[in-house]
């Protein structure tokens, strides 16, 4: 889930999908939260509209990186947790 927070004394709205409680202990407790969007699709359209209602704002971003390891990456991983791994073979 999405969430969109106004950040009224900084003048900027925060997109983010971080947990609440990592943005309280990033940002402290000065923020409202405008919206939440379940739907990646329907982003766009309602940051459109938010930027339509607070003009002079200015927008930022905040998304985890989601990695996907392939079965090569973990065996090289598994490897050098044990020890046995090395980047010459």
């Amino acid at each position: 889930m999405i969430n969109i927070y106004l950040f009224q004394k900084n003048q900027y709205i925060l997109v983010s999908d971080y947990p609440l409680s990592t943005i309280r202990r990033r940002y402290g407790h000065s923020f409202e939260i405008l919206t939440n969007v379940k739907d990646k699709n329907n982003l766009n359209v309602i940051v459109d509209r938010i930027k339509k209602t607070y003009p002079k704002f200015e927008f930022k971003s905040k998304f985890r990186t989601h990695i996907v390891f392939t079965e090569e990456m973990r065996n090289k991983i598994r490897q050098k947790k044990l020890g046995s791994y090395r980047d010459w073979e």
